[in-house]
C-alpha cells in the first residue's frame, strides 16, 4: 500500500501541476634706379640702413576650449527580482464537496487514477480548503522530493519529513506505534493483502508511519534485492527505532 500511495501521489502531481600660401607666384618687381651720387654727396651723411621692419607678432591662437567632461551616466537601476507567484489555487470550475484532504487521498488510492478526469473526480469530493491543502502537498512533493521520483520509499520518507506541514492534513493516522503497526501488517498474509496492509498502516501514528518509511527507504537504497542479511546489517538502526516506538 505504501508503495502504491507514493506512486499515486507522483501521478497526481504530474496531472495537477498538470510559472540590451600659395597665391600666384608674382614675379619680383624690377628694382628702381638709384640716383647717381658722388662720394662728396655722401660725406657727412649717415649711411644708415633703414630699420628692419618689425614683424608683427604672430597672433596668439586662442586656447582650444576645454571640452567639459562627458557627464557620468547613472548606473542602470537594478531591477528587483520578479516576485515568486503563490501557488495557483485549485481552479474554481472544479466543484467542491465537504470532504477532507484525507478523503481526497483515499479516493485517489482507491481509484488508482491515470487521467485528469479521475483526479478531478476525487478532488471534487473535498472542500475548497481540502483541495488547496492537497495542491500544497503536491507542490511540496515536487519541489522538495522530486529527485526521488523513481524511489517511492525514499520519496515517501522525504514527503513525511520535508513536507510534514503539508502532509499531515492529508494523512490518515491512528494511535498504533510502529511495531504494533507492523505486527498488524503481518496478519495480512504473505504477501500481505494491500487493502488489509493499508488499513494497518493508517492506524499508525504519524511518527510510526515516518519510522516505517525510514526502514523502507533504507532497504530501497542499500538492499534493493531485499536480502535479509543486508537489511539486518545496513538498516538495523531504523528497525530498532521502529520496535521502540
Amino acid at each position: 500500500m505504501t508503495r502504491r500511495f507514493v506512486m499515486t501521489l507522483l501521478g497526481v502531481v504530474t496531472w495537477t501541476m498538470a510559472a540590451c600660401g600659395g597665391g600666384d607666384g608674382g614675379g619680383q618687381g624690377t628694382p628702381q634706379d638709384l640716383p647717381d651720387a658722388t662720394p662728396g654727396d655722401l660725406q657727412g651723411q649717415d649711411l644708415q640702413q633703414p630699420d628692419t621692419p618689425v614683424q608683427p607678432d604672430t597672433p596668439v591662437q586662442p586656447d582650444t576650449p576645454v571640452q567639459p567632461d562627458t557627464p557620468v551616466q547613472p548606473d542602470t537601476p537594478v531591477q528587483p527580482d520578479t516576485p515568486v507567484q503563490p501557488d495557483t489555487p485549485i481552479q474554481p470550475d472544479i466543484p467542491a464537496g465537504n470532504g477532507t484532504c484525507v478523503d481526497i487521498v483515499g479516493c485517489l488510492n482507491e481509484k488508482q487514477c491515470q487521467n485528469q478526469a479521475c483526479v478531478q473526480e476525487c478532488l471534487a469530493e473535498g472542500s475548497v480548503e481540502a483541495q488547496n491543502q492537497f495542491a500544497a502537498l503536491a507542490q511540496c512533493t515536487v519541489s522538495k522530493c522530486g529527485q526521488f521520483q523513481s524511489q517511492p520509499m525514499q520519496q515517501g520518507y522525504c514527503v513525511y519529513t520535508e513536507c510534514k506541514t503539508e502532509n499531515q492534513p492529508c494523512t490518515k493516522t491512528g494511535n498504533l506505534g510502529c511495531a504494533a503497526m507492523l505486527q498488524c501488517v503481518q496478519g495480512c498474509g504473505n504477501p500481505p493483502d494491500e487493502t488489509c496492509a493499508g488499513n494497518c498502516f493508517s492506524q499508525g501514528t504519524y511518527d510510526a508511519q515516518v519510522a516505517f518509511f525510514d526502514i523502507g527507504a533504507c532497504m530501497e537504497k542499500n538492499c534493493p534485492t531485499g536480502d535479509q542479511g543486508c537489511i539486518l546489517s545496513k538498516c538495523m538502526q531504523q528497525i530498532l527505532a521502529c520496535q521502540n516506538s
